[in-house]
């Protein structure tokens, strides 16, 4: 069978403490063949979540209970969506879904900032000397922020914040344009 990535149906986001769901078709590989759809949920330090499917006619019903979701940790994990039938497996897609924190379970405690602000954070109060004994001890890429020249926190600090930026989608984006022609 010639095989073909197919466009999954998986959320670009999902949160978390809730129910999951969405129907997958695989045209090559239905469900009412015998073929069952998986998917793997990765992030480093994290359990892989795995997901099963069930039969629904030549489609795949994927129901995931809020208790399952729940505890999750939030951020952006990568995806692989796979079928199964015998000894036979196919990846039908990968990707990226991003488990929205479940602000119903947070307490006054519960630091909601992605990685990338933390770091952001952390160098901007190593800039301006009041950094906690945890945020010169963070680390990019091997480097202690508590060793950083001044100039290396400003350029780690531009590059941070346009990371938050971009991960908040508010980038704005310079289009230059010449009129006339050219020399």
């Amino acid at each position: 069978m010639d095989k073909q990535v197919v466009r999954m149906n998986i959320p670009s986001e999902l949160q978390i403490g809730d129910t999951w769901q969405w129907t997958e078709s695989v045209p090559d590989y239905p469900a009412s063949a015998g073929w069952a759809l998986s998917f793997s949920l990765y992030r480093y330090g994290q359990p892989v979540i795995q997901i099963n499917s069930t039969a629904s006619g030549d489609d795949f019903s994927i129901s995931v209970s809020a208790a399952t979701t729940a505890g999750k940790a939030a951020g952006q994990w990568q995806w692989t969506a796979y079928v199964t039938k015998g000894a036979d497996r196919f990846t039908m897609g990968t990707g990226t879904v991003t488990l929205r924190p479940d602000l119903a379970s947070a307490t006054e405690t519960t630091d909601l900032r992605t990685e990338n602000e933390k770091i952001l954070d952390a160098l901007i109060a190593a800039q301006q000397r009041r950094a906690t004994k945890e945020q010169e001890s963070m680390q990019i890429g091997g480097r202690s922020i508590r060793y950083m020249a001044p100039d290396e926190l400003e350029k780690m600090i531009g590059i941070y914040t346009y990371k938050v930026k971009a991960e908040a989608g508010r980038l704005r984006r310079t289009v230059l344009t010449r009129f006339g022609s050219p020399t």
